[in-house]
């Protein structure tokens, strides 16, 4: 009867024990059993509330579209919307990209390669009118690439992955190893507030990131082998693991989580704040 009764999708059902049958048992002696009849719940038959009133003038025609890039290969791989209308956009580009009023920044890997160019990462911000408002570009010598982007308030949060180096405004993080975790905050004039870094000796990359009401950021990603995440070192059961960690407002590492489980991460290492630095290129537009 509880197979019957899952199989109906009911709620509350009678579900009493199959009663022994009186009388002769079977040909085996064994007493011969039947199951009482379900009592199957009343269907709802009450209409569903009335839809919102379509306030008119949709038409599912596109009101505006931007372009930008160049004669390489240019990707968009998250976009946010904010409150104000605002849309911040991030992703990847080689050779050479056209970013509007940030002009033509080439990317800064060695471009002479025929094939597969070492990339730049980006966000762009594009205002409520569908023009472009300003970009922020960053790159090394190998690849890099911006992957996720939320916003919440006055904060934008950008994650990806870099090698080498990434320099976004004043602040720089070095990597550990191969491609290395990196969440950048920005504001909306496009000024970085602090960015913070993690890995290991092997490939690692943060993918997508959510906002939390309390103004923090939770951040999903990979790693591969044995990475760093603040004072803890992780390492995989085999070929590449997920992650997921939680920084404050502050880009503070508050906790991390593996697909192997959970791990309490603490959080004494900071996100760095704005310093002069010239160790690394970096092109924005205004």
């Amino acid at each position: 009867s509880i197979a019957l009764s899952i199989a109906l999708g009911l709620g509350a059902c009678d579900q009493t024990k199959p009663q022994a049958a009186s009388g002769a048992g079977s040909a085996g002696g064994a007493a011969a059993t039947e199951a009482r009849p379900v009592a199957k719940k009343p269907v709802d038959t009450k209409p569903l509330p009335p839809l919102a009133k379509d306030p008119g003038g949709a038409t599912g025609k596109p009101l505006r579209a931007v372009g930008f890039g160049g004669l390489g290969v240019d990707a968009a791989r998250a976009v946010a919307v904010a409150a104000t209308g605002d849309a911040y956009v991030v992703g990847y580009f080689d050779r050479e990209g056209d970013f509007g009023p940030a002009g033509k920044i080439a990317a800064a890997g060695d471009q002479t390669v025929k094939k597969d160019p070492p990339s730049d990462g980006y966000i762009v911000k594009v205002g409520a009118d569908g023009k472009l408002a300003w970009a922020r570009t960053f790159g090394g010598t190998h690849g890099e690439v911006a992957n996720g982007v939320a916003v919440r308030g006055d904060r934008i949060a950008v994650v990806g992955t870099f090698a080498d180096e990434i320099k976004l405004g004043e602040i720089a993080k070095q990597a550990k190893g191969s491609d290395d975790v990196f969440v950048a905050a920005l504001d909306p004039s496009g000024a970085t507030r602090w960015i913070w870094q993690a890995g290991g000796k092997d490939s690692d990359g943060a993918h997508t990131v959510a906002a939390m009401p309390d103004g923090g950021w939770v951040v999903g990603g990979s790693y591969m082998s044995t990475a760093t995440f603040g004072t803890v070192e992780l390492k995989s059961k085999g070929g590449t693991d997920a992650f997921l960690l939680k920084l404050d407002a502050s880009g503070n590492l508050e906790w991390g989580s593996r697909s192997a489980g959970v791990t309490p991460i603490g959080s004494s290492t900071s996100a760095s704040t704005p310093r002069a630095t010239s160790t690394s290129r970096a092109s924005s537009g205004t």
